[in-house]
């Protein structure tokens, strides 16, 4: 009787422990806001906006979608009084904070995207430096982004 005790406390230890690891790294982040606005025209160029969190420090190293030729991390720059966006090559997400992609920051450029439906969101695949991959959705605004003359 108390043998078997004994491998019960033990089966509960083992339990307990198991419940308490993490995950898989990248099953903490998520994708909350997301926001995607189409080309307006012929201009080929959709934009993507959110707040991306993760529960432990990640690195997102690679973008790509199934509806667009390219995904591309662009920031915006000030430069002697000019903005200008600059292409990144990561996308650090430390653990438990917000990283905001929004007009005049970090953002996504949707490069060539297909004509997606009326209200279907448009899927991004993110590529961490974990090996992990994950794909969210940034819901589409009826509002396209507009062409530089």
């Amino acid at each position: 009787m108390a043998a078997m005790a004994g491998r019960f406390t033990a089966l509960i230890g083992a339990l307990l422990l198991a419940a308490c690891a993490p995950g898989p790294p990248g099953a903490g982040v998520e994708l909350k806001e997301g926001s995607y606005r189409p080309p307006l025209g012929s201009s080929g160029l959709g934009v993507a906006y959110g707040v991306l969190k993760s529960d432990r420090d990640e690195v997102v190293v690679a973008l790509s979608s199934s509806a667009a030729e390219r995904v591309e991390l662009h920031a915006t720059r000030e430069e002697n009084g000019f903005s200008r966006m600059v292409r990144l090559e990561r996308l650090d997400l430390p653990a438990g904070e917000a990283v905001r992609l929004e007009p005049q920051g970090l953002h996504l450029m949707v490069i060539r995207p297909a004509d997606l439906a009326p209200g279907a969101p448009l899927p991004v695949t993110l590529t961490l430096q974990s090996g992990v991959t994950l794909t969210v959705e940034f819901a589409q605004s009826a509002d396209p982004v507009p062409q530089r003359n």
